[in-house]
């Protein structure tokens, strides 16, 4: 059974907002971690609670609109990929893994088509693959 690791979130600046985020200590790479419809970086967190600590980083993310991460001017999966990126840029964070789980899908899969550069690998858990539109909200799920 993997050790609980504490979650202490944090926000920071970033080149296109505020993000909140936790980064866990201990060895090995980070591994970024993209929520589902409900929680932010506490669901984030969970979501990876499998990764071994010792062996690798997790850098979970409270996506545009949850938690204490805004959404105004980031309501689109484009931009909420691009605000990823740019966390990676201000945590000095060149190349990442990334976790995808349901409605955290669209950002994380724009993080690897927008910037694959930064995207070492992609792990798709009940992801949301596909465009949807609903009433009232173009663009966004």
């Amino acid at each position: 059974m993997t050790p609980e690791i504490p979650l202490v979130p944090r926000v920071v600046d970033t080149a296109l907002g505020p993000v909140q985020y936790d980064l866990t200590d201990g060895g090995g790479p980070v591994v970024l971690a993209s929520h589902a419809g409900f929680g932010g970086v506490d669901q984030a967190h969970l979501l990876l609670d499998w990764v071994v600590p010792d062996r690798y980083r997790l850098l979970s993310v409270s996506r545009p609109g949850y938690l204490a991460t805004p959404l105004a001017g980031r309501e689109t999966f484009e931009n909420q990929a691009d605000l990823l990126a740019a966390l990676l840029d201000t945590l000095g964070l060149p190349r990442v893994p990334v976790v995808t789980l349901s409605s955290g899908g669209p950002a994380g899969h724009l993080l690897a088509a927008r910037h694959p550069q930064r995207v070492t690998a992609l792990v798709a858990i009940s992801s949301v693959s596909g465009r949807h539109q609903q009433a009232n909200a173009p663009g966004t799920v």
